[in-house]
């Protein structure tokens, strides 16, 4: 924001960016909601409610100092709140692929565990139905507002690297489709089933990390919608 990288040790500079701007102060509350999380995680018997609400709050708040703030007025609450729940659903989808490939092989030894295995991956389709759908519509209106056309989404670097990233959303998709409807019914009948349906998630799980490798990079370039 000062132009220079000398200026993140300057305290003048560092105190008027936190203490005397929109993105400074939002920023402000982002770190004390990831502290106050920190906090209750280190609790021998965290309460999970209280775990889940932060964490939805931490990821939520990153809304408020991205592209979505360039609005004004009403526009600017929309866009906001638009991308609130595009990071919620990729947080639920995302951070629920990990927790479920650690359930995946944990029963590879101990092979009695199938029916939890298979309680688990329904529960998280449900889940993942509603996520998928919610990221879908809610990346489309993203599109919308911050590149505008067909022509500036193949014709500025912007909306090529956005086209990539849709893409490998769409191979997730496929991906999870197949753990859905190929390897999850098959799972009780054919334990081995277990092994293609971990390398499944795992691949699901590394397009995930490409897709955010990729949002943290639009995130440092301007919308195709407001220049090259």
């Amino acid at each position: 924001m000062a132009g220079s990288p000398s200026a993140a040790g300057d305290y003048a500079a560092v105190s008027a960016v936190l203490l005397e701007t929109r993105f400074g102060r939002v920023w402000c509350f982002h770190l004390l909601l990831a502290a106050m999380l920190v906090f209750v995680s280190l609790h021998r018997q965290p309460r999970r409610p209280i775990v889940l609400l932060l964490s939805l709050g931490f990821l939520a708040s990153l809304a408020w100092v991205g592209h979505a703030t360039m609005e004004v007025g009403a526009a600017r609450i929309g866009h906001e709140l638009n991308q609130s729940g595009h990071l919620l659903a990729a947080g639920l989808w995302l951070g629920g692929l990990a927790p479920l490939g650690w359930v995946l092989r944990q029963a590879r030894h101990r092979p009695h565990e199938i029916s939890s295995v298979c309680i688990a991956l329904r529960n998280f389709s449900h889940m993942g139905y509603a996520a998928v759908a919610l990221l879908a519509l809610t990346g489309a209106i993203n599109a919308l507002l911050l590149v505008g056309s067909l022509g500036a989404m193949l014709n500025t670097p912007y909306g090529r690297l956005l086209a990539f990233k849709i893409l490998l959303f769409l191979v997730m998709v496929v991906v999870a489709s197949i753990n859905r409807f190929h390897l999850a019914p098959r799972l009780s009948e054919d334990p081995g089933t277990l092994r293609a349906l971990g390398r499944t998630v795992a691949l699901e799980q590394s397009l995930g990390l490409g897709v955010l490798a990729i949002v943290s990079l639009l995130g440092t370039w301007p919308p195709a919608l407001y220049g090259d």
